[in-house]
């Protein structure tokens, strides 16, 4: 994470799941020396860590398809990271960097210099209203409790006695 610090910039948030090299207290300590916050998510709800699940399953079957094929998995890592995605327009080079990154494909020379991705944040914004009405809309208020109403939980199987 120090040379991912030192080429990008420290960034304000960390988000990781709740794995043992996360969880340490030298992990902390690194947090704290770097003043970020380390946020984890919830090992109950899947769905917070499926961004990063997804990720972790598309890179290992692009360096898996480069293996069994005898290609490069840099330039195809590259490639990925160049590719724009589908609701926001932006490749991540270009919302990370503010231009695209030069690969084997031939590209425009003015397509390589540094602009601003301006709608980008506006861009995030939308996806992720929208993602939200899709996700709530078979969602109803719940009525409020009542002193003596019945109340029913699923164990989650960590109880002891």
């Amino acid at each position: 994470m120090k040379s991912q610090f030192a080429r990008h910039g420290i960034p304000d948030s960390v988000i990781s799941d709740n794995g043992t090299p996360f969880g340490s207290g030298e992990f902390a300590e690194f947090s704290k020396s770097y003043e970020f916050e380390h946020v984890t998510s919830s090992p109950r709800y899947v769905q917070s860590n499926g961004k990063a699940e997804n990720s972790v399953k598309i890179a290992k079957r692009l360096i898996h398809k480069c293996a069994m094929d005898g290609k490069d998995p840099f330039l195809a890592l590259l490639d990925l990271r160049n590719t724009p995605t589908q609701v926001i327009g932006y490749s991540p080079a270009q919302r990370i960097f503010g231009r695209r990154t030069k690969t084997q494909l031939p590209v425009a020379e003015h397509l390589l210099r540094p602009r601003s991705a301006d709608r980008t944040r506006e861009k995030l914004y939308e996806r992720k209203e929208r993602q939200t009405y899709y996700y709530s809309r078979g969602a109803k208020e719940l009525k409020p409790l009542s002193e003596g109403d019945t109340v029913r939980i699923r164990p989650t199987g960590n109880e002891k006695g």
